[in-house]
């Protein structure tokens, strides 16, 4: 089953900060994974949060997210 929609919820400098980040939020119960990014011609790390079959459910669980654990969040 296709779940196209993810929440950002954060960015990092190292991958293994990135790894902490998800195993973080896979603690807390969320699927997690990071991606690479170029961010001012300098390699991150993109946190997202995934398995949302719709924008509505993606942004319910983003602004859960923000007011829990105060953190960044965009749907995409």
């Amino acid at each position: 089953e296709d779940q196209p929609f993810t929440i950002s919820v954060g960015a990092f400098e190292s991958e293994q900060l990135a790894e902490r980040a998800v195993t973080e939020w896979q603690d807390r119960g969320y699927k997690a994974y990071f991606e690479p990014i170029v961010v001012k011609r300098s390699p991150a790390y993109r946190v997202k949060l995934w398995g949302y079959s719709s924008r509505q459910e993606a942004e319910s669980v983003a602004t859960t997210v923000h007011r829990k654990y105060k953190a960044d969040v965009v749907v995409e």
